[in-house]
């Protein structure tokens, strides 16, 4: 007996001892797992349909407004996802909008809400609402329904550019910039 504690108490109390410092320990990993997983709740993903879509695009104030469709499951999605980033950067001081719609299942939003955290995109992006054909279709576009596939909306909401396939920084760059002087002309 250790001071009027019996022994059997003592070992549990040691053993408990021991799993709060293994925890105390290992805090300053879980911190950032923690925080991790708040940035990932913050993050903007509005179901939406094609209509709504296309509303938001004509009641914004953007001169250009490029809408990029994309999953999780799609590697050359992911791939080219960075270039969309930079292209805003590139290009918002002209007026031009990147916009995401995730093509991804409603039920999959925390995959898209976790790598658009890891992806440090923090502007909204919309993850598709109801049958695939008709939100498709709503488009009144060339879009097949195939991913990557990137639409170009003028201040009015026309489409004016359709690139059906994945692009890289520099053509997504050129495009803009063709579409952004043929508007101006």
């Amino acid at each position: 007996m250790i001071y009027g504690l019996n022994a059997g108490r003592n070992k549990s109390l040691v053993a408990l001892a021991g799993r709060y410092a293994v925890l105390l320990l290992l805090s300053p990993l879980l911190t950032p797992f923690a925080l991790a997983q708040d940035v990932v709740a913050t993050v903007q993903l509005e179901p939406a349909t094609a209509i709504g879509i296309l509303e938001d695009i004509r009641s914004s104030p953007a001169t250009l407004t490029v809408v990029n469709f994309w999953a999780t499951w799609c590697p050359p999605c992911i791939e080219e996802f960075p270039d969309f980033v930079d292209a805003q950067v590139l290009f918002a001081d002209r007026g031009v909008r990147v916009v995401f719609v995730s093509v991804d299942f409603e039920e999959d939003a925390a995959d898209v809400r976790s790598f658009l955290a890891d992806s440090e995109w923090d502007a909204g992006t919309y993850i598709k609402t109801g049958k695939d054909q008709a939100f498709v279709d709503d488009f009144d576009s060339p879009w097949t329904g195939a991913v990557p596939a990137t639409m170009m909306f003028d201040r009015e909401g026309k489409l004016v550019s359709f690139i059906g396939r994945q692009t890289n920084l520099e053509s997504l760059s050129a495009e803009i910039s063709r579409v952004l002087l043929r508007s101006s002309n």
